[in-house]
């Protein structure tokens, strides 16, 4: 065998919305896959939420190198994954396709450093306010029950309302524009954060009491 089908594939970079990403998130796929177990499985093993499990295999979320170890830990093969301490790569994956090792560099190398500045708990929840402040107001008018969810007026939904503080005003109407803003948000949130998402929906989706 030649030299130049000894040496990996790559190296590819593990970071936001690069195509190594999208690599990295196929063949994390694959070893759970071939591992038999689900994403919530493997999200459980390695105590993380599932959707940062999902997000990594779409290629939508980009794990520090700290975090993507107790992921691959987890996986059956483990003669597929081989951690390289002193470079020239962080990582090296053999692809069962192609019959070849690929190689990885993670751009951030300890949690946290591959949040974008607009990923944090107030950006998610403003987004989140965005969307759904307007849709459960819709809902409550539509039945006529409840009273509003924005006292402040028509389009002032943010995340300051769903905390129960002043809410400033904001520009009314959802779109795709801003459900995908909210999809890439909780892609890049943490644990804390989508576990703050899920009591918030888990609250505004009881509605008010019609048993009395």
């Amino acid at each position: 065998m030649s030299d130049g089908e000894n040496k990996p594939e790559g190296p590819w970079q593990v970071a936001a919305g690069t195509t190594g990403n999208a690599r990295f998130g196929t063949l994390v796929r694959n070893l759970r896959e071939r591992s038999g177990l689900s994403p919530q499985q493997l999200a459980d093993q390695a105590g993380v939420h599932v959707s940062f499990v999902r997000g990594i295999e779409r290629g939508a979320q980009a794990p520090s190198l700290a975090r993507a170890r107790p992921l691959l830990a987890c996986m059956k093969e483990q003669e597929r994954i081989r951690w390289l301490e002193n470079g020239p790569y962080d990582l090296v994956l053999r692809d069962p396709k192609i019959g070849r090792d690929v190689a990885f560099e993670f751009k951030a190398k300890v949690r946290g450093q591959n949040r974008r500045p607009d990923s944090g708990p107030v950006a998610v929840l403003n987004a989140m306010s965005e969307v759904l402040l307007p849709a459960m107001q819709q809902l409550r008018d539509e039945l006529g029950i409840g009273p509003p969810v924005a006292e402040a007026g028509a389009g002032q939904a943010s995340s300051d309302a769903l905390l129960g503080t002043e809410q400033p005003p904001s520009s009314p109407g959802v779109g795709d524009a801003s459900f995908g803003r909210v999809v890439r948000l909780l892609a890049a949130a943490d644990g804390a954060t989508l576990s703050r998402v899920e009591r918030l929906l888990r609250e505004g989706s009881r509605g008010p009491d019609l048993s009395s």
